[in-house]
C-alpha cells in the first residue's frame, strides 16, 4: 500500500509531511519511535508542521500508540 491510498481511504489531503510520515512507517515494517520517524525525516520539516501532521495521523486512527515494557512509546500503522 501508497501513503497516498491511506490518506485518500482517509479522506485527508496529501501533504509532503503526511506522506514521509507514512513512507518511513511502511517501509521500515514495524513499530517506531516518534524520534526515530523524524530521525528517517531529519531536516524536511519544521517541528510544528512534523506534529501536527502525525497528530492528524493519530486522531484519524492511521497510526495508534502502543507502549513497550511500561516506557517506551512507539507507533505503527
Amino acid at each position: 500500500m501508497k501513503p497516498q491510498e491511506v490518506l485518500h481511504g482517509h479522506d485527508l489531503k496529501r501533504t509532503a509531511c503526511r506522506e514521509g510520515i507514512l513512507s518511513v512507517m511502511l517501509e521500515s515494517g514495524h513499530a517506531l519511535s516518534e524520534n526515530e520517524i523524524k530521525h528517517e525525516l531529519q531536516g524536511s520539516f519544521d517541528r510544528t508542521t512534523f506534529y501536527r501532521s502525525f497528530k492528524t495521523l493519530l486522531d484519524k486512527s492511521i497510526i495508534h500508540k502502543i507502549v513497550v515494557d511500561n516506557q517506551v512509546v512507539k507507533y505503527a500503522l
